[in-house]
């Protein structure tokens, strides 16, 4: 009986508007008046929420809506496509043979759970909601309405790897290659990609191996790309061992032209390596003149972070200085950091040598602390100086016979004068 009630409500509603609107020959159209969310990020889910009004004079009845039925978009649904749109949703959930009709003036809202799919390019979609319902006379009637959603995620640029050459990073190395791998993880495009080396924080230990080799130029990177950049530094002789960390600084552009900038961290781990300095020189004689031979002793101190094993000091003998050495190499052996050690040199100067001061070339080679693992021999050039004074040779040597000659002579002056003093006592 009260179903039977209902369907004679119901038909006479339809009869009501009918002839309420039986003037009129406009459909019902509906405009969308608020959208949420308007903006989306590849791989996100969100409610989509659309408030539609009817702005004409006709009524719809058995109101549905189905989003992108075609899949011509990478916005999908998540559950069903098509839902009934009702004016009162408790009375929807109550029967759901109520859907009403929707007159002039009035608004509804439809909901669909919906996904952006990984990997969607950035840009508005129009996605096409297609409503279908039933006229005054019962016809079907259908409106296609386009929502424009913008696809647009974050741009995510971090450091996938760090590559060192040589492996081991060690004081005193030059032209140390690094080469970063920057990846975009996000879901957006970054165009006009700068990075840079910060170094001013560690400037006694590290600098640009030239100009402008602290920085690089990237260019763009899709989501999911990677890309390696190379920069060159220098490491001074005296850097402690240890982890150093670097901030590398990226600049980069949105695909709107917006500027943006992160910072990342750089770990380079620096070995510690033997580092010899000459921390005393003494000579013999202290005075060296042509045609004299001299000892020089070569005081080596370790200054470095290692031990330094089998090293040994030789002198590099250049045409231009006027020395003849009789022992121009001499081994040390085990220095440990801030030891000494002692190597002699044997040498004579020649003959026509001009007095000055004169840089005698040496090379100290060692090996690293085998306990450590540290198998690289290691070289250093050091200059040694030592003075030529003038004179000296010869003229000593002529001295020495002219005193010696005027000694004897007055030895035997003494010895005439006393012999004849004897004589003349006798007589």
């Amino acid at each position: 009986m009260n179903k039977k009630i209902s369907i004679v409500m119901f038909l006479a509603l339809v009869l009501t508007l009918a002839l309420a609107t039986e003037g009129f020959a406009v459909e019902a159209r509906f405009y969308p008046v608020k959208v949420e969310p308007l903006r989306m990020a590849p791989g996100d889910t969100a409610v989509l929420n659309v408030t539609l009004k009817n702005l004409q004079p006709n009524f719809a009845l058995y109101l549905k809506a189905s989003l992108d039925p075609e899949d011509v978009t990478p916005i999908d649904p998540l559950g069903s496509a098509t839902i009934w749109v009702t004016k009162r949703a408790r009375e929807a959930q109550e029967s759901q043979q109520y859907f009403g009709a929707v007159l002039q003036g009035e608004e509804v809202r439809v909901s669909f759970p919906i996904y952006a799919r990984l990997g969607t390019s950035e840009r508005v979609y129009e996605v096409p909601l297609v409503l279908k319902w039933k006229n005054d006379k019962l016809e079907d009637v259908e409106q296609v309405i386009k929502i424009g959603i913008l696809v647009k995620g974050d741009i995510n640029i971090s450091i996938a790897s760090i590559k060192t050459d040589p492996l081991e990073v060690r004081a005193g190395d030059d032209d140390v290659k690094l080469e970063i791998t920057l990846e975009n993880s996000g879901e957006a495009e970054a165009r006009n990609i700068r990075a840079k080396l910060i170094l001013d924080n560690f400037s006694l230990a590290f600098k640009p191996s030239y100009s402008r080799s602290d920085e690089a130029f990237v260019g763009k990177l899709s989501p999911s790309e990677s890309q390696a950049c190379v920069f060159y530094v220098d490491v001074s002789e005296l850097a402690k061992p240890g982890k150093y960390v670097f901030p590398l600084r990226i600049k980069y552009e949105d695909t709107e032209g917006n500027p943006y900038e992160v910072f990342e961290d750089v770990e380079l781990l620096l070995e510690p390596k033997p580092y010899f300095v000459i921390s005393k020189i003494e000579q013999k004689p202290k005075v060296l003149h042509p045609r004299e031979s001299c000892l020089l002793y070569i005081t080596l101190k370790n200054v470095g972070y290692e031990k330094g094993e089998s090293v040994d000091l030789r002198v590099v003998r250049e045409a231009s200085q006027p020395f003849s050495f009789d022992v121009r190499s001499d081994y040390i052996g085990t220095l440990e950091p801030g030891e000494e050690g002692v190597a002699i040199l044997k040498f004579s100067v020649d003959k026509g040598a001009l007095p000055k001061k004169y840089f005698l070339k040496v090379i100290v080679r060692a090996t690293g602390d085998s306990e450590r693992g540290d198998t690289n021999v290691y070289t250093q050039s050091l200059k040694v100086p030592v003075v030529v004074g003038s004179g000296g040779g010869e003229t000593v040597h002529s001295n020495s016979k002219l005193i010696g000659i005027g000694i004897l002579a007055i030895i035997v002056a003494i010895a005439l004068a006393r012999h004849y003093a004897r004589r003349r006592k006798v007589k």
